[in-house]
């Protein structure tokens, strides 16, 4: 795994501690991501990645971020705006991640170029 590809692990795990803290506090209840971790061991986190935000489904971490108002933590926005990751995910894949978002009525904010 290249040292960009555990920056995006390393981006996850955040993702997933700050949803599972905003999740405790508001809902009283805990978060864990059981179908993201597999997928990731499977078949590596960019593949992972592109999995989820292609999903016809949407993810049930999602919906939870999405009811706590907190869209900002999804992978999407991670996709669309952080600039180092512009290499590991084609325009394709930030389309969905846009059109996603769009859907929830969530800007895309700051996506990098």
């Amino acid at each position: 795994m290249g040292s960009l590809e555990e920056q995006l692990v390393k981006d996850i795990k955040f993702i997933c501690d700050e949803t599972n803290v905003v999740c405790k506090h508001v809902k009283g209840r805990s978060y864990t991501p059981t179908r993201l971790i597999p997928m990731i061991l499977n078949h590596g986190v960019v593949e992972a990645v592109k999995r989820c935000i292609r999903s016809k489904d949407t993810p049930d971490g999602y919906v939870i971020l999405f009811e706590l108002g907190r869209l900002d933590l999804s992978i999407e926005c991670l996709v669309l705006n952080k600039p180092e990751y512009l290499t590991l995910f084609s325009e394709e894949d930030r389309v969905f991640a846009r059109e996603r978002l769009g859907n929830f009525k969530c800007p895309s904010t700051k996506e990098a170029t």
